[in-house]
């Protein structure tokens, strides 16, 4: 499929007015008969493992891991995350990521998804029910919660979206842990054990177990499918 020249080409034309004229190797776009496998962009691509901002999943990882450490989550005195200068000016730059109303809110909030990562140990779309975006302890632990920058985390980024998050203890023990990457980034791709337990947890509010087997069965064969229906029939949800 051929795009409009003059786009790129005459006086008005992007090559004139902002970059100067240059080539495209167009053949070598999505070839897989590369020796780099093609310039697919879909391997380029990641995968979110928890539904909220894909910047901040580390500082969810890191939570996470902090967790075991910690006997009991009201012993928690302090919370600081340190992140890249990009997560402080998005995640963390007003009040409202303090004090989160709505899903759309908590959702990109640094504070918000660290403070219920310790407490449940996950992040799943019932972490963005009113009621737990709302929870006394959530807004206690996001209340001792700082955030700052890293320059060394914010040299990693976009390659990488680090984050380190140390929790202080009332008896002024501390636990500090970083992570720089974690499941569905380029470098720890999600398995296929990942990808069935995202979509089986986000499909069954919609379809029965038995559906979302049909629809995995599917898609593990979708080059030798040759028709739709299956899919569309299992994806559609019984009365």
């Amino acid at each position: 499929m051929t795009g409009p020249a003059p786009v790129f080409e005459g006086e008005m034309g992007f090559f004139k007015q902002i970059t100067g004229a240059f080539d495209l190797d167009v053949g070598s776009f999505g070839n897989g008969r590369n020796n780099d496998g093609g310039q697919f962009a879909i391997l380029r691509s990641l995968t979110k493992t928890f539904p909220t901002n894909g910047e901040l999943h580390t500082a969810v990882w890191a939570a996470i891991d902090l967790r075991s450490q910690i006997p009991d989550i009201d012993t928690i005195a302090a919370i600081h995350i340190e992140t890249s200068e990009f997560n402080l000016r998005v995640l963390a730059d007003t009040a409202e990521k303090w004090r989160p109303q709505t899903r759309e809110t908590a959702d990109h909030s640094l504070p918000y998804n660290v403070a219920r990562a310790l407490m449940d140990g996950d992040i799943t779309l019932e972490s963005y029910a009113a009621e737990q975006i709302s929870d006394p302890r959530a807004v206690a632990l996001m209340s001792r919660t700082t955030v700052s920058e890293d320059p060394k985390l914010t040299v990693l980024f976009p390659r990488q979206l680090a984050n380190r998050v140390t929790v202080t203890l009332a008896s002024g023990e501390a636990f500090t842990r970083e992570r720089t990457t974690g499941p569905g980034s380029l470098e720890t791709p999600m398995t296929d054990e990942d990808f069935e337990r995202k979509f089986r947890r986000m499909a069954a509010p919609h379809i029965s177990r038995s559906a979302q087997g049909r629809v995995l069965e599917f898609v593990s064969a979708l080059a030798s499918q040759t028709a739709y229906e299956p899919l569309f029939d299992a994806m559609c949800p019984q009365p």
